[in-house]
């Protein structure tokens, strides 16, 4: 089986869709809504921000188990499943007027991002690269700040020319097409599926060392992302003190505890 070929690098570019969509887009491009929706609907900026927070605070506690669903089922499947909850949920929202709903909503869309996020992008790399998956890795997720960078002024200006209800109907179809790729195009998440091996494997003690510590960065880079960006970032002073305490305290001693229990049990090979 050959160790190195396109489509190596194919899954690269399909983990850079993946990136755009559920990190860009769904993550770093949605503070544009803050403003406009927070008026229409005569509520505070950080309460309806509270939205964005249990979104991402679902996309972690999803990634957590998708380390044992993609062993299960059919990661193509799950993908699809995700698109569409991520995508008709930020639909439903141009027709929400409840805050409540917006909370369902954000909810939804997190759960739906998490089955192609941070953590089954790196792990799908770390499968097919042995060699270079740093560079891999950082190629694909690059692509989440060149998403963001782009969606943000757009979507700020089709809110201003066509209103925010429609923008998400907008940000819906974009979620879908920045998928297209990886959904369409046969692909596998391990090489050895596709009569493939790792790119530039060769077999050489200490491994599974290796490639544990690997994993735990992973799941670190997740925990970290979204515990900073994605909590502390939207919720008021009052929630944020309180957060940053219970951080302080227990954090770590979660953390690991996580890492250990998931990296032994759901990543094996």
């Amino acid at each position: 089986m050959k160790n190195k070929s396109y489509k190596h690098w194919l899954i690269v570019f399909f983990m850079c869709c993946l990136s755009a969509s559920s990190i860009g887009l769904c993550t770093n491009s949605i503070g544009v809504f803050y403003t406009p929706v927070s008026e229409s609907l005569n509520v505070l900026r950080g309460t309806f921000a509270m939205h964005a927070t249990l979104s991402t605070l679902f996309t972690a506690m999803t990634s957590l188990f998708m380390p044992k669903l993609m062993k299960k089922y059919n990661y193509k499947i799950l993908l699809l499943i995700g698109v569409l909850l991520a995508s008709i949920s930020t639909f439903l929202m141009a027709y929400s007027r409840s805050i409540l709903l917006f909370y369902i909503l954000g909810i939804l869309r997190g759960i739906g991002i998490g089955t192609y996020s941070m953590v089954p992008l790196t792990m799908i790399i770390s499968h097919w690269f042995d060699e270079k998956h740093g560079i891999a890795t950082s190629i694909a997720l690059s692509f989440s700040g060149l998403s963001g960078a782009v969606f943000s002024p757009l979507l700020a200006y089709w809110i201003l020319q066509y209103g925010w209800e429609t923008t998400y109907m907008i940000m819906a179809l974009c979620i879908i097409i920045l998928t297209i790729p990886p959904l369409i195009f046969p692909w596998t998440v391990k090489p050895q599926d596709s009569n493939l091996l790792p790119y530039g494997y060769q077999k050489k003690r200490g491994d599974q060392n290796n490639r544990t510590q690997f994993k735990i960065q992973c799941l670190y880079n997740q925990f970290s992302m979204y515990e900073y960006h994605g909590i502390i970032t939207y919720i008021n002073n009052w929630y944020l003190t309180t957060f940053i305490r219970f951080c302080n305290k227990f954090r770590f001693r979660f953390i690991y505890r996580c890492f250990t229990t998931i990296v032994n049990d759901d990543w094996k090979y």
